[in-house]
């Protein structure tokens, strides 16, 4: 058989810009996944043709910082929510979540819905919810991504996503804190879904019960982003044969490092044919929670495929990890 590599699609970039449309080349269903990798969140603003981190923001304006200085920015800029390597120190419980009027719902499998009659919001939206952090908050900020519900089962579908950015007042460690304020919302046919995320002054997202949430909604575009660069690949190799090429790599969120120092964990998974990650073995001297770790970033390692004659087709795969 006269075998010949693929050449790599250069074109994926996992960025999540505001209010973009993804026009999905192929569609796809969500697996019932009860693991979904982590998704520290850098919030970063477009400036002047450049990406900046957030850093702060004052009322519903972005402070940047921008060649080692940061700048109040008057506007609204579009923003990217990009992968983090890290969380910031600490925990914050958030609950009581209610945005334009509906209670929101956060499922154990990472779904969100709001109340299941409501067809579509628009104009001004009211958000209210108590934050309790496990340590003193000055300086924090808030981060709603609104999106439709319907990217969390079918990867075709427009996500529709924008991000709202509102400063928070002091939040003291230990004390339940509601949280109020107006936002503009679009309009919206169809059923939305929103989640919040916490970032402390500086930048850093602070981890929180609906991590879970915002980790499946990125997990979801991840793999709508993947779809349209699969079908791009095929249809520049419709009869190639080509091994599997990495495209998106997650390191796990490990709670003590330094237990798995100079270490090499393998771990063995199935890429599916739509180069997804399945079937994750590990070994079994590994403590709970490193497995624990090394299973959650895996189950969001994306590949393109191997190609047999242009079509994708399933294979197992080691994948070293080096401590």
């Amino acid at each position: 058989m006269n075998r010949r590599p693929a050449p790599a699609y250069p074109g994926f970039r996992f960025a999540i810009a505001v209010a973009a449309v993804l026009a999905a080349a192929c569609a796809g269903r969500a697996a019932d996944v009860p693991v979904f990798a982590p998704h520290p969140t850098m919030l970063v603003a477009e400036w002047k043709k450049e990406r900046v981190p957030v850093v702060g923001a004052v009322s519903t304006d972005p402070v940047v910082r921008r060649q080692g200085k940061e700048e109040r920015l008057r506007h609204d800029p579009v923003y990217f929510a990009e992968r983090a390597p890290r969380y910031g120190a600490g925990r914050v419980m958030i609950d009581r979540v209610t945005f334009a009027n509906l209670r929101m719902q956060y499922n154990a499998d990472g779904s969100v819905l709001p109340d299941p009659n409501a067809a579509s919001v628009g104009g001004t939206g009211f958000f209210e919810a108590r934050l309790q952090p496990d340590r003193d908050l000055r300086g924090a900020f808030m981060v709603l991504v609104v999106f439709n519900a319907g990217i969390l089962s079918d990867f075709s579908a427009n996500p529709e996503s924008e991000i709202l950015l509102q400063a928070l007042p002091p939040l003291p460690a230990g004390v339940a804190t509601k949280v109020e304020f107006q936002t503009k919302s679009p309009v919206r046919r169809n059923v939305f879904s929103i989640f919040p995320l916490v970032f402390e002054a500086g930048g850093a997202e602070i981890r929180s019960n609906l991590s879970v949430p915002a980790a499946r909604y990125f997990a979801a575009v991840e793999r709508a982003q993947l779809a349209v660069v699969l079908a791009a690949y095929r249809k520049q190799n419709p009869a190639a044969d080509a091994g599997v090429q990495p495209v998106l790599r997650i390191q796990p969120l490990l709670a003590d490092p330094a237990a798995l120092a100079g270490r090499t964990v393998t771990a063995t998974v199935t890429i599916n044919a739509d180069g997804a990650t399945e079937d994750i073995a590990l070994p079994e001297d590994l403590a709970p929670a490193d497995a624990a770790a090394l299973r959650a970033a895996l189950a969001g390692w994306l590949f393109l495929p191997r190609l047999e004659k242009g079509t994708p087709v399933p294979t197992r795969l080691a994948i070293p990890f080096k401590f």
